[in-house]
């Protein structure tokens, strides 16, 4: 929590002091570093050091600062940004501390706990895939019948995966929502399509069917 979270807040820097092009780049290079080796919150008591060995060092750091991008996407900055203030200050009144009292001691389920009730919907699909487990979601795309049709594979068995999709369709970009892990768009033969094109998600390569 700490290390993700503080991470993620170098991006939030760089986007306010450079712009959103500084925080693209900032976080498509911490995922360079990203191996899913192992679960950044397992539920096995583990010490600091056996999760930094497992995780290869520095995906608490990096992944964990992808999650938050990944929530900020799925939520919406309105609701992510005050879900974010309450992690850091769960009581609005502890906002004007300046003598440290507001540091606490957390765990996953509070900063889930925190995320649900400010974006009004059950995230346990997302914490258990992107925090319990170490795999990754996989995005298909296919063209047919004058359709883009997108599905998730979810790396846990038995999970549906409803991460909606940013797609950019001549230059124009549209929220696709998938509640059941799948979706499907009308496109023409002649537009020019990306998925995903800024990056928000985290997920394995986006494999293509023609």
């Amino acid at each position: 929590i700490h290390e993700g979270i503080g991470t993620y807040m170098q991006a939030l820097y760089l986007e306010k002091a450079r712009g959103m092009k500084a925080y693209r780049d900032k976080m498509r290079v911490d995922s360079l570093q990203i191996r899913n080796r192992a679960p950044i919150a397992p539920r096995e008591i583990k010490n600091t050091q056996e999760i930094q060995f497992a995780t290869g060092g520095n995906e608490i750091y990096m992944k964990g600062s992808w999650v938050m991008h990944t929530m900020r996407w799925l939520m919406g900055d309105e609701k992510f940004f005050l879900a974010l203030r309450r992690m850091a200050y769960p009581d609005p009144a502890m906002e004007a501390t300046t003598d440290g009292s507001a540091i606490r001691f957390s765990d996953t389920e509070e900063i889930r706990a925190i995320a649900e009730k400010h974006y009004g919907k059950d995230l346990s699909w997302f914490f258990e895939v992107y925090i319990r487990s170490a795999g990754l979601p996989r995005l298909i795309k296919e063209t047919k019948d004058g359709r883009l049709h997108l599905e998730w594979q979810c790396p846990v068995d038995g999970v549906v995966f409803p991460m909606p999709v940013q797609v950019e369709i001549n230059g124009k970009l549209t929220r696709v929502e998938m509640p059941s892990g799948k979706a499907s768009i009308a496109i023409r033969p002649k537009d020019k399509i990306n998925v995903d094109p800024h990056r928000w998600i985290l997920k394995r390569r986006t494999r293509t069917r023609n």
